[in-house]
């Protein structure tokens, strides 16, 4: 619920989950139309010990690697991630990063909204220019 910091949320229920000795964690992510680029890679090394997420490549510059630095998973256990045709965006990363890492069984539509992507944010007082447009900030 907290938004650009869920991954804390996450972080609390795996630690109260993990005292009732569960055996495994589903996570759903159905319907979920993502959210911070920075929260996706901190909830990643929830589950893996460290390493990549994502990659994050701008036109006409070098490929960004965003990674879990931290050693350590809070949780190794079973895992399984819901996917749907709405799950989007940083959603998406999540459950592909797991996937790769061979830590999470991915379940639901055979495929996502499709998008995996991230976007930047410009501040409204930068000028976006297009001779055919007055300036926009």
């Amino acid at each position: 619920p907290r938004g650009r910091f869920s991954w804390k949320d996450v972080k609390v229920e795996v630690e109260k989950l993990k005292a009732t000795g569960i055996k495994g964690i589903i996570l759903d992510l159905r319907n979920n139309g993502g959210g911070s680029l920075d929260d996706v890679v901190k909830m990643g090394g929830l589950f893996i010990d460290q390493g990549p997420i994502v990659q994050v490549k701008e036109k006409g510059r070098q490929a960004q690697v965003l990674e879990d630095r931290y050693p350590g998973a809070e949780w190794d256990g079973a895992l399984v991630i819901m996917i749907n045709e709405f799950s989007a965006s940083a959603s998406e990363i999540m459950a592909a990063a797991m996937q790769d890492y061979g830590r999470a069984v991915i379940v639901g539509s055979s495929s996502s909204h499709g998008k995996g992507t991230v976007q930047r944010f410009l501040n409204l007082n930068q000028t976006l220019r297009n001779k055919n447009l007055p300036d926009l900030g």
